[in-house]
């Protein structure tokens, strides 16, 4: 029992890495929006993709540990919490740092929630800053609306009252 409680330590420990690099990810993604760097945010996303589906994998390792582990002491995940039940571990060294792990792992899940959350808010600033600034282009080269002395609009843009242009 204690090779998969130290398996589930070392995987926890891995996933706290993977995290952390996802985070660093992060910051560089937002300055890449913030900088407005379309090659650094494509190459930031990528590798942010790349570790996300490495986290996924060692998410469903760790269930399967976790289910395994379970199993042997006869409970179910519906009837005790991962943290009751590592909290009943007598190795206190091995139940310090499980727990440890756990800790840490929810500490950076909210810190990537909330970084995820602020690059989107300036992905959006950003999309509509280009939205904008296209529509300020195309509106641009518009007729411009004409009047002559007497107020009365002019059907063709440039041309003076005597027909003339100017």
């Amino acid at each position: 029992m204690r090779h998969n409680l130290e398996k589930l330590n070392k995987l926890l420990l891995q996933e706290v890495e993977v995290c952390k690099s996802i985070s660093e990810l992060l910051d560089l993604e937002k300055e890449a929006v913030v900088n407005f760097n379309p090659d650094q945010i494509l190459c930031t996303t990528h590798k942010k993709e790349t570790m996300v589906l490495k986290h996924e994998v060692m998410l469903k390792a760790r269930e399967s540990l976790i289910y395994g582990i379970y199993e042997s002491y006869g409970l179910t995940l519906k009837d005790t919490k991962l943290r009751d039940f590592l909290g009943e571990i007598k190795d206190l060294e091995l139940r310090d740092g499980l727990l440890e792990a756990l800790d840490e792992l929810f500490v950076i899940s909210q810190e990537i929630s909330e970084k995820n959350d602020i690059n989107r808010r300036f992905v959006e600033h950003s999309l509509g800053y280009i939205h904008n600034t296209v529509h300020l282009l195309r509106g641009h080269g518009l007729k411009k609306k004409t009047y002559n002395a007497y107020g009365k609009f002019n059907s063709q843009a440039g041309m003076s009252p005597k027909g003339l242009r100017f």
